[in-house]
């Protein structure tokens, strides 16, 4: 492991892969030069680099680093490991995947996920929800919008107080509706960083934890001469549907919306931290 001088970084064993590998780093040197199982292995360990300006005696590119003996332990091979890495202060991880003898790790995993949002769960117009009367406009001062979706209100949930109010049994549970373009097919994703933290409760209603929800939905809005069944008159610009979010704890949440006919528009969403990448 050579980490660069001045920073820290703390590398996990993804969940999933708990039971297939461990890390064999300690202080000192590995935990066993031939571990026997990943009894004899950690699930997390973090490196602390030497300071700018400390001789470490190791260096790479050029720079200076501090250097640690160690590996990977698996209980199978060929195998893909998914590792979560925080690197210094920042709050989310990064998600490399080690492919000992297993090929293109990150290419099959695309793939994976290629099929997962194929397979995503579609609301069509049917499964809209609708008020007293069509709606006036896109959206609406306070609502989050990202390409031809809005988030009603989503805006409200930035400031830490503000999210406390929606503080379920084991995480939050913010409400949210999807304002749609009238005619739009778009996807919905919740960015692979932010998966194992947080979901989407628009195709799932009963939302008590992460796995209880989803990392993707589609959407099929009406069209705009759609008769409602509310209200007298068409559907109108947009359509609704009803859910929103479920996080395990406050961060920046990152979404993709890809739509036909359009370039994929990403940003992120933040839940009780504020500001996002200096953004609001």
């Amino acid at each position: 492991m050579l980490v660069k001088a001045g920073h820290n970084l703390t590398v996990r064993v993804s969940r999933r892969a708990r039971g297939l590998a461990g890390l064999g780093y300690a202080p000192g040197g590995p935990v066993l030069e031939e571990p026997a199982g990943l009894r004899d292995t950690h699930r997390s360990v973090t490196f602390i680099a030497c300071r700018p300006g400390e001789p470490s005696g190791s260096y790479a590119d050029g720079e200076a680093v501090t250097f640690w003996s160690g590996g990977v332990t698996v209980t199978r091979a060929p195998a893909c490991v998914p590792l979560e890495v925080y690197v210094d202060d920042e709050p989310e991880p990064r998600r490399p995947v080690l492919s000992l003898a297993a090929g293109r790790c990150q290419e099959r995993a695309a793939a994976r996920a290629q099929v997962a949002l194929a397979r995503a769960p579609l609301l069509d117009c049917q499964a809209r929800a609708e008020g007293a009367r069509p709606p006036a406009a896109a959206s609406r001062p306070g609502d989050v919008v990202v390409g031809p979706v809005a988030f009603a209100g989503l805006e409200r949930v930035a400031s830490q107080r503000a999210l406390a109010r929606y503080r379920a049994r084991s995480g939050y549970l913010v409400k949210a509706g999807a304002i749609v373009l009238a005619g739009t097919r778009a996807t919905l994703v919740i960015g692979r960083r932010a998966r194992g933290w947080a979901a989407l409760s628009y195709a799932t209603r009963e939302v008590f934890d992460v796995p209880d929800g989803g990392p993707a939905v589609r959407f099929q809005a009406c069209a705009r001469d759609e008769p409602a069944f509310s209200y007298d008159g068409p559907v109108g610009i947009t359509t609704g549907f009803a859910g929103g979010f479920f996080l395990s704890h406050p961060g920046c949440v990152p979404l993709e919306v890809r739509a036909a006919g359009r370039r994929p528009v990403r940003t992120h969403v933040p839940f009780g931290v504020g500001r996002c990448g200096g953004r609001t």
